[in-house]
């Protein structure tokens, strides 16, 4: 088993740490500490988890992105229940979430995600799968390289079985490698050595 995560796609959308505010609803949900004490955690989390439940789908996925913030059992919960979400933008902020939450349980849920209609949910499955760096993610993302239509969507899967590690991709990676397209050649390429440096001796 591999130890390697990535914090994909996070590093260019963080906001200075200057600029801290101290409501948690003025917070952008990559910061880690956004609540002033653990009592306006418990009332943050009591108003998003009722608002992930609203009729109003833009209602529900505000609530998706918000509750990135709020680390307890029954947030991871309610975002795997978001992922089934009827509402494309809602299944996709909850993919997000999941990602930046880092919990394992999101794994398979998140692998199911890479099949669905929307491109948006897709690439934030992927994005969210490449973060957990778990290497049984492998497999399924190697699935849907092979089935994925969209470009942009390819060159993240690409980069996600790098930050996974696992030396399964090496075939695939090679293959695209070999691609028309420069930018793809380029990503196969990094991810195929940044696999091969984890185990080198």
């Amino acid at each position: 088993m591999l130890n390697a995560v990535l914090v994909a796609a996070n590093a260019s959308s963080r906001v200075s740490k200057a600029r801290q505010t101290p409501r948690s609803r003025r917070c952008p949900t990559e910061s880690k500490v956004c609540l002033a004490n653990p009592s306006d955690m418990d009332r943050e989390l009591t108003v998003q988890l009722a608002r992930i439940t609203d009729p109003d789908p833009l209602m529900r996925a505000d609530a998706a992105k918000r509750l990135a913030v709020l680390h307890a059992p029954e947030t991871v919960s309610a975002l795997l229940n978001a992922l089934n979400d009827s509402e494309w933008r809602v299944r996709a902020a909850a993919g997000v979430s999941l990602g930046v939450l880092g919990d394992r349980r999101a794994l398979f849920p998140l692998c199911q995600r890479l099949e669905d209609q929307r491109g948006d949910v897709r690439r934030a499955a992927v994005e969210a799968l490449a973060a957990l760096g778990d290497p049984d993610a492998t497999a399924p993302l190697i699935m849907a390289l092979d089935g994925e239509r969209d470009a942009e969507i390819i060159r993240l899967i690409v980069r996600a079985l790098g930050a996974v590690g696992d030396d399964r991709a090496l075939r695939p990676l090679q293959r695209m490698s070999g691609s028309s397209h420069w930018a793809l050649q380029r990503e196969a390429g990094q991810a195929m050595r940044d696999i091969l440096r984890r185990y080198q001796v």
